[in-house]
This record gives C-alpha cells, structure tokens and sequence, in this order.
C-alpha cells in the first residue's frame, strides 16, 4: 500500500506520540521534503522524534500550477507526490486541499479522525474519544461536530 502525508496529521500524531497506530495500519508513509522540512523547522524539532522506519522522504519535481495557487507548498507537495506514486491514501487534514485531491484528482483521503476510526475499528486502540480530547489538550483543531460523527461511528 503506498501512503502519503500532510504535515498537520503528523504534527498530531507526533505530539501524542502514537505514531504506532500509523505503522499498523499504513506500514511506511511517504512524505514530500517540504513537508519533512515543515515539521523539523525550530518550532517542531524538540517536541517529537520521527521514527526513521515509519517515513521515507521523497523528493518533489514539479508541482501542477493549480495546486501552487490554491494550497501551501506542503500540501501541493503531498497532492502532487500521491499523484505521481499513485498512492492509495493521502493523509490530510486541511479541507481546501481535500476537496481538491478527492475532487479534482480522485485521491482517496483520509485524515486524523479517519485514522483513529480505522484503529478502534482494527482493534488497535479500545476507544477514540480519549484520543480526541489529547488532540484538544495539544490545540489540534478538529470540529465538535466531526468528532462526535466520528465517535458516534465508532460506537462510542
């Protein structure tokens, strides 16, 4: 399975320092060099290691002029990777650039709520909801109202 990433999903992730959901349900994740570069920048480097065998950074070439104007660099870079390695999953979390990879490129996309739905549905964590309120506890935004979908999707 080839899986690409977003910085924000892996800024979350880091700081709660579950990165293992991401190795049991993707196994190794691609991501961009700007975004390697977005989440080891001073504001970042000393909150979370990044495991070496989870990411491999991959390098961009060019980027459609599209996603140049309409997103910032690391999530046209993720967009454009996930097109080139036609990738099975891009993580993101951003709705712009959602919308414009489902809907203009045909990716499949999850984000950071998807990802804790597919582990409490894998049987890798028993419940969501504790991780929802850390990502509140760390300042990730995600909405009240994705969450309780989420939550109420996964039986919680």
């Amino acid at each position: 399975m080839i899986i690409v990433s977003n910085t924000s999903p892996i800024i979350a992730f880091g700081k709660l320092k579950k990165f293992y959901l991401w190795e049991k349900i993707f196994g190794q994740i691609l991501i961009p060099s700007f975004v390697h570069h977005e989440f080891t920048n001073a504001k970042y480097k000393n909150e979370f290691i990044l495991p070496q065998n989870l990411f491999r950074i991959e390098q961009v070439e060019s980027i459609e002029p599209l996603l140049i104007k309409e997103l910032d660099r690391g999530e046209a870079e993720a967009i454009t990777l996930a097109i080139n390695k036609k990738a099975d999953w891009l993580i993101m979390d951003e709705r712009k650039g959602r919308n414009i990879a489902k809907n203009v490129y045909g990716l499949n996309v999850i984000g950071t709520s998807g990802i804790l739905l597919k582990a409490k549905e894998s049987g890798i964590v028993k419940e969501i909801s504790p991780i929802f309120q850390e990502l509140k506890k760390i300042d990730y935004y995600i909405s009240d109202d994705i969450v309780k979908y989420v939550c109420k999707q996964a039986g919680e």
